[in-house]
């Protein structure tokens, strides 16, 4: 753009303003900003009851070399030719097939999933907005944040990974139809837990396709506070994947930069 229009700054020299006004010492307060922005988009019919809502991590690739101090970059696990990612954690409400962002949140390196979700929780809180039940991925299935759903007394659905090649939470995929049961989850730091499953046996639909051998396959869903079966968890739980779509959209707007600044880099995200 700097090189196209006549009578512009040099690229250079944008750069340096943003790198300038967009510091790391700002982060939370250009955080504020960007929840502001997105709180003034939202319908004002979704404050009117409590509704279902996904709470989410989205990642994006980070191909620098700048130092995890510097760059607030996270390790994950391998994905797109890299381990390392900037990380931001957003909360999302699907109404009449209309997609709203509620917050976003950048995640530092050092934190941990329960100051993070109990962030988001604030934020959704201090706009008035209230929660019917939480569905979460699986990045959310740890022994700490099942505790803190639990002294919240927030209803809530977790995506459980499957796993064990005997044992674990794989032993539970047995048997001719979906179950709930009751299971314990151990964690070497954090202790222990026993929360409600539901355990679904889904089938692939080579049945309406015609391109597949049919097969059974597993999902298993942590409930908090709320007594789905498996075929309502399964149902509601689809409903979730609409953040998925959001960030589809917002893949094909986002601007692309290779800054090493990570303030940058959220701004673009959000």
């Amino acid at each position: 753009m700097c090189q196209s229009l006549e009578d512009a700054p040099s690229d250079a020299t944008v750069r340096g303003y943003l790198n300038e006004q967009l510091t790391v010492e700002k982060m939370h307060t250009i955080e504020k900003q960007m929840n502001a922005a997105l709180a003034s988009q939202i319908p004002m019919r979704v404050f009117k009851r409590a509704r279902d809502t996904a709470i989410d991590y989205h990642e994006q690739a980070y191909y620098g070399k700048t130092a995890q101090a510097q760059g607030l970059w996270i390790r994950s696990e391998a994905k797109d030719g890299t381990t390392y990612f900037y990380r931001v954690a957003t909360a999302y409400v699907s109404w009449h097939a209309m997609r709203v962002t509620l917050a976003i949140r950048f995640v530092l390196p050092e934190e941990d999933g329960v100051s993070i979700l109990s962030d988001v929780l604030k934020s959704l809180k201090a706009l008035k907005y209230k929660v019917k039940t939480l569905f979460l991925d699986r990045g959310f299935a740890g022994v700490r944040i099942m505790r803190f759903l639990s002294k919240t007394r927030l209803r809530a659905v977790i995506a459980c990974t499957i796993r064990g090649k005997s044992g674990g939470t794989r032993a539970l995929c047995v048997g001719p139809g979906s179950y709930t049961t009751r299971y314990t989850f151990h964690n070497p730091d954090h202790g222990e837990y026993t929360a409600n499953l539901a355990v679904c046996k889904v089938f692939t639909t080579a049945r309406r396709t015609g391109r597949h051998q049919r097969r059974a396959d597993w999902m298993i869903f942590i409930m908090i506070r709320c007594g789905y079966s498996p075929k309502q968890v399964r149902q509601a739980y689809r409903k979730r994947f609409g953040i998925e779509s959001s960030y589809r959209c917002a893949r094909s707007t986002r601007g692309w930069t290779t800054s090493p600044n990570p303030v940058i880099r959220f701004l673009l995200i959000a």
